[in-house]
């Protein structure tokens, strides 16, 4: 079995190979990565791979791509390097590759794909951004996803993921909190009270991979993941510092922009299971 990760760098893709390497013992993998990884495995080849300015030039094909590189808005200088990066390099690597008959796409897209102020849980049909960059490159390469695949005998799944809970995560919100909370400082939040479930554990992530490509029930499937059983804001705090046997203290601030729970129905319908927000958290701050 042959299987391509782009940005194999980032915290999300390295977990990926890991857990490929586990899964598939008959498996090879070509790694993009813009840094050397701490995974030694004959199977594993890593391959320095920019997405902006080289070019794609192998033969082999594959059975399986996870597509995990990604520009995001804090590591630009330039907002237009997201539309370089997650559509235009996107899409060029895509149109290089050579995929297997029956290959499966795994593309990690994310939640800001979405601008629905009103919604108080955002499904797959909710209202779209329009304007936030980050976000209308991880759709607009949805859009071109479907299209490639539109005739061919190749399937794909892409997951509009939330705030990603693995280890080395940097990005989000709660990793942010968990540096503070390690370092006896303060966090800050808004919306106390609200419900949230808008997260996701990386194991429960790559279980879904696995289920469906064993059995694809809904073919060239876009869908949202989360949390099951959400909690309040406040108690995700509360249990953060509770894991992480610390006392800091909780700011609160107003923020114009509701807090919105994340509907994973659709993933459900086709094989998803995740864990609640209360497991997923202690795992994420044990790790």
């Amino acid at each position: 079995m042959n299987i391509l990760v782009t940005g194999g760098n980032s915290p999300l893709g390295s977990f990926f190979i890991r857990r490929l390497l586990d899964t598939y013992k008959d498996c090879r993998i070509l790694a993009f990565s813009r840094t050397l990884l701490d995974i030694e495995d004959y199977r594993l080849e890593v391959l320095s791979f920019d997405l902006i300015n080289d070019i794609f030039t192998r033969n082999k094909e594959f059975d399986m791509v996870i597509h995990a590189a990604a520009a995001v808005p804090n590591s630009v200088k330039d907002l237009s390097e997201l539309a370089a990066v997650n559509l235009i390099g996107s899409s060029n690597l895509f149109e290089r590759i050579n995929l297997s008959a029956n290959s499966l796409i795994i593309n990690m897209s994310s939640s800001s794909v979405y601008d629905d102020p009103y919604e108080d849980v955002l499904t797959e049909n909710s209202k779209k951004t329009s304007k936030e960059y980050y976000g209308l490159s991880k759709l607009n390469f949805e859009n071109y996803l479907r299209g490639y695949c539109e005739g061919k005998n190749v399937n794909f799944l892409s997951l509009r993921l939330p705030v990603v809970l693995v280890k080395n995560v940097k990005n989000n919100f709660m990793a942010k909190w968990l540096n503070l909370i390690n370092n006896q400082q303060s966090i800050t939040l808004s919306h106390p009270d609200s419900l949230f479930n808008a997260c996701i554990y990386s194991e429960d992530i790559f279980q879904f991979i696995l289920n469906y490509s064993k059995k694809q029930i809904t073919k060239n499937l876009t869908c949202n993941l989360s949390c099951k059983n959400p909690i309040k804001v406040i108690d995700v705090a509360n249990l953060m510092i509770k894991n992480l046997n610390s006392s800091v203290d909780i700011l609160e601030k107003k923020s114009n922009k509701k807090s919105q729970l994340f509907s994973f129905d659709l993933a459900s319908i086709n094989g998803f299971e995740p864990r609640s927000v209360e497991e997923s958290i202690k795992l994420f701050v044990s790790e």
